[in-house]
């Protein structure tokens, strides 16, 4: 076979069946140099139809190196295409050499993908690159990596972290949100209105994963809301009379 008789193999195919022949030839190619080179004319053509068989190929070759060079080619289907399949196919070199490459918005995208494929110490590894570096993103991709990491840096990127912040916090890691805003509430000697917005936010999220954890937080801020009246200062949590009681009716469950 040549790249030429698979192109006309595949002109009247239907697409799902494209993808079939693609990635068997693809894991083909692992251990057979003749796919490979019928391969290799398709990953340098032109054309976007011979490139996007090339891409298809690597679900089957795993030839993360070509899922790079589609990342950082022209064709944006391509790179799209390249994208979804970084964390399925490149080892976590790769994947770092992705990550420093890839716009912001690019990069939240696949370490999500990382994060659903249980790629945890490839993001661990990028966090703590950023962590060296004193790099801000660190603080819009924290929540994605793991509670260890998130742990170990979390004091340094908490300044600059808004409600979006916390609300991600506490939908991927529910106890170190926990933890975090009940430690600022112990330590609360004044009204806080940035600690109360955050509480507000987070309650929700806290709610639906751990709803013990969403009932202390509104406990202790009713605590510090009535001392601090008796002193002549203090402010109740606002996340909602209906929020508040669907929590006690589950503790009293």
């Amino acid at each position: 076979m040549t790249t030429a008789t698979l192109l006309a193999e595949l002109e009247a195919a239907t697409y799902d069946h494209r993808v079939r022949r693609m990635v068997a030839l693809g894991r083909q190619a692992r251990t057979d140099a003749a796919a490979a080179a019928v391969l290799h004319p398709l990953a340098t053509a032109a054309g976007f139809y011979e490139r996007q068989l090339a891409l298809l190929a690597c679900f089957g070759s795993a030839d993360g190196a070509q899922v790079l060079a589609a990342l950082a080619g022209p064709s944006r289907l391509l790179r799209h295409l390249a994208l979804s399949m970084v964390a399925k196919i490149c080892p976590d070199e790769q994947v770092r050499v992705a990550l420093a490459t890839l716009p912001r918005k690019a990069q939240l995208v696949l370490l999500r993908t990382l994060w659903q494929r249980g790629r945890h110490e490839a993001i661990d590894a990028w966090l703590a690159e950023l962590a060296e570096s004193a790099d801000e993103r660190l603080a819009l991709f924290l929540f994605l990596g793991s509670p260890a990491t998130v742990e170990k840096y979390l004091a340094a990127v908490l300044p600059r972290w808004g409600t979006v912040d916390w609300v991600r916090l506490a939908k991927y890691h529910p106890t170190v949100a926990f933890a975090q805003l009940r430690a600022q509430q112990q330590a609360q000697t004044a009204p806080d209105a940035r600690l109360l917005t955050h509480l507000n936010a987070v309650l929700p999220a806290l709610a639906e994963r751990q709803p013990d954890y969403a009932l202390a937080l509104v406990r202790q801020q009713q605590l510090h809301h009535l001392v601090g009246a008796a002193l002549g200062h203090g402010a109740p949590v606002e996340a909602g009379r209906g929020l508040v009681a669907q929590l006690l009716a589950h503790q009293g469950q």
